[in-house]
């Protein structure tokens, strides 16, 4: 045995869970009505005083509208498409969602599980270190750059939302880091050795 670390999951393709993209989509789909309903209410139907809590709805209201159009399109999107979501094998990682593509084992850190809390909900990502985050970022682009500058500062690396895999996001999470620390040193490019 050469100690390497196997795991029989590797390599991956990970699609996301029809079921889950179904009822989140059923759920963006339900704020976006309740949202314009709600709005036309507001703006159109009866008229009110204008209090702070009218003036707030009045606006904070249309604006989440205009914040799940986008999101319920992603939605509708990965339901029709059967792309895979992430692919992990002895090259790399592979996003396709966000479209940060191919990133191979030598141009990567570290790999581990983080626990957010959204809300009531805990959110449970895998978050993929850069080696190098200045060079990584350039890479990129557009709405992909803003993301991939957002992930870099707040969490230190790519996250990866495991919520909408058909995994149990834990066990995956610490399967991928194991998998992942070995690549990362089958892979690692030694330092230029200096005369």
């Amino acid at each position: 045995m050469d100690g390497s670390v196997f795991h029989p999951a590797f390599p991956m393709k990970l699609y996301m869970s029809r079921v889950k993209v179904f009822f989140t989509l059923v759920g963006g789909l339900a704020l976006i009505v309740g949202g314009a309903l709600a709005t036309y209410e507001l703006w159109f139907v009866e008229p009110r005083p204008l209090d702070a809590m009218s003036l707030l709805g009045m606006f904070s209201i249309p604006v989440m509208v205009l914040i799940f159009i986008p999101l319920t399109y992603f939605w509708v999107k990965r339901l029709v498409t059967h792309d895979p979501f992430l692919e992990v094998d002895d090259k790399g990682i592979t996003f396709h969602s966000p479209k940060y593509g191919f990133i191979p084992w030598k141009d990567i850190q570290s790999v581990r599980g983080m626990v957010l809390q959204a809300g009531l909900n805990k959110v449970q990502l895998a978050i993929v270190t850069p080696r190098d985050p200045v060079e990584f970022a350039n890479r990129y682009k557009g709405w992909t750059r803003y993301l991939v500058d957002t992930n870099l500062k707040h969490r230190k690396g790519l996250s990866i939302p495991l919520q909408a895999l058909p995994v149990k996001p834990r066990e995956f999470t610490e399967a991928l880091e194991l998998y992942a620390r070995d690549q990362i040193l089958r892979n690692a490019v030694a330092p230029p050795v200096q005369a």
